[in-house]
């Protein structure tokens, strides 16, 4: 490895050093009757790249004074100036231009012939609040001294991650002449970027994963321009980058981390099951290494308190008298209910090679029942127009099944039926029949049968009797006066003239019809 050798220091520091060693407060103080200031610190060996720090120090003032600062430069010849932080300018390399100790971060072009900064000097503008506004002593620019640049470096010991495993924060660096190992931040690497920082104690998972490895280069040590580091626990290298805020360095390295653990890439999530009939739900999951399914059954505790907690079941059915199992040590279990049985809970177990385990989601499993829906129908209209009966499916809970529809002609002198067998649910059925309002039912099957009557009849026919007549012009006005009730399908068929209210107009439309005048 070559390496450069450390230049001579380029500009003299020998001023400063003289105001370090005398007695400051005479030498490098502005005097005020209240109180006085003096460069009380400076570095006086400063590298490349460096920070240079200057303290400035405060004797006298009252015991309850406050002071304000300001740090000033000046070029021989020219004014003093105030400098300024980055909060005003973005590109300025100094900080803390407005307390006692001023940073001021160095770089390669102060140095040179034609630079001029081993002319500058520094002081201090002090405000007290008392004392009024007095200056420090002056200071020089101390010369630079330039770094041994170091070309390539490797971390000894930065150890590779593994699923389970918590990650490593610290390394081993080798040539430890040259640089300190700092610190380590872990993250996940997703989407091709860098993504979350990897919490405190939280372990390797399978993917992606980077880290951000920090070291500071010994005093008097650089990294050389496109130096790199080598990887000890791998056969790549890593470009080393600089952080130009600290100027602190740093490198990523990347790992893929196996996936040891099991996942799952199906599960079942719900069944229905007909008594004395065989179903199997199933799951699959990489990397198991075995298998158990399980069934939520409901126990007592020894202080008699019910709890639902969940149980292996096994193949000779011991676990439950209510069902048959096959294949409880597998991805897919069989069951056979033996006899009627509420919903009931089942999931698998699956353990990884590596050792964990992990859990299906609840699998629903709930007896699967016919009931029939039976509707006699009572329609009014010609007696040859066809039914049309349209029945929505949905879940208790309201998810969409699907739909059937049936037709079937009506004569009005002989009684009408329809059967439908189904399973249990909401359905919501539909009844229309040319020239007649449309009715609609809402019904709520469970293992019974349901039976209703469905009477649809033309618009007018109140009572729903299948004729026009004066005893519905009767009705209407009756409910005007408060003296009937409708339902809400009557009220569809009274509201004559569509305007959302019941009145004497549709009772004298009504009328009307009757005796052809609408």
């Amino acid at each position: 490895m070559k390496i450069k050798k450390k230049a001579k220091r380029i500009s003299s520091v020998a001023l400063c050093v003289l105001m370090l060693l005398t007695a400051l407060p005479m030498t490098a103080v502005t005097v005020n009757a209240a109180a006085q200031a003096y460069i009380k610190y400076i570095d006086t060996e400063v590298y490349i790249g460096d920070v240079l720090n200057i303290i400035v120090g405060v004797n006298g003032g009252s015991t309850d004074e406050t002071f304000t600062y300001q740090w000033q430069a000046k070029y021989p010849s020219l004014s003093w100036v105030n400098l300024s932080d980055k909060t005003d300018r973005p590109n300025s390399k100094f900080s803390g231009v407005f307390t006692d100790h001023l940073k001021f971060q160095t770089y390669a072009e102060l140095v040179g012939p034609d630079s001029g900064w081993k002319d500058v000097v520094f002081r201090c503008k002090v405000t007290g609040s008392k004392s009024g506004t007095f200056y420090s002593g002056k200071c020089n620019f101390p010369g630079l001294l330039e770094k041994t640049e170091i070309p390539i470096i490797g971390f000894l010991g930065l150890e590779k991650p593994e699923q389970r495993k918590i990650p490593s924060t610290t390394a081993t660096p080798i040539n430890s002449t040259y640089y300190s190992f700092d610190y380590i931040e872990w993250y996940e690497y997703k989407n091709n970027k860098v993504s979350r920082k990897l919490n405190d104690g939280e372990a390797f998972d399978s993917g992606m994963y980077c880290c951000q490895l920090y070291f500071n280069m010994n005093r008097g040590y650089a990294v050389a321009k496109n130096a790199v580091c080598g990887l000890y626990n791998d056969d790549g290298q890593a470009t080393i980058l600089q952080d130009e805020t600290t100027g602190q360095y740093y490198i990523w390295a990347y790992y893929v981390v196996a996936d040891k653990s099991p996942s799952f890439t199906h599960q079942s999530t719900e069944a229905e099951i007909m008594k004395g009939k065989e179903k199997t739900i199933s799951v699959t999951a990489n990397n198991a290494a075995s298998y158990q399914w399980q069934m939520k059954v409901r126990r007592r505790t020894s202080t008699g308190i019910a709890r639902y907690v969940w149980r292996n079941i096994d193949d000779d059915s011991s676990t439950s008298s209510k069902f048959s199992f096959k294949g409880t040590k597998t991805n897919a279990l069989s069951i056979r209910p033996n006899t009627d049985f509420d919903e009931t809970q089942f999931r698998c177990a699956v353990t990884g090679e590596n050792g964990d385990v992990i859990y299906s989601v609840s699998v629903k499993v709930t007896q699967e029942v016919k009931a029939k829906i039976i509707m006699n129908f009572k329609t009014g209209g010609s007696p040859k127009d066809t039914i049309t009966v349209k029945m929505d499916k949905y879940t208790f809970d309201g998810v969409y099944k699907g739909s059937f529809e049936h037709e079937m002609e009506n004569s009005n002198a002989e009684p009408l039926y329809l059967y439908y067998e189904t399973f249990p649910g909401k359905y919501v059925i539909t009844v229309s029949k040319p020239q007649c309002v449309t009715r609609v039912y809402e019904i709520y099957l469970y293992k019974d049968d349901v039976s209703f009557d469905v009477n649809i009849t033309v618009p007018y026919d109140v009572n729903m009797d299948g004729v026009v007549n004066v005893i519905d012009a009767t009705l209407v006005q009756k409910h005007v006066v408060h003296n009937v009730e409708f339902d809400s399908y009557q009220l569809k068929l009274a509201d004559t003239d569509n305007d959302g209210t019941i009145s004497v107009v549709d009772a004298t439309n009504i009328q009307k019809k009757i005796v052809s005048l609408l």
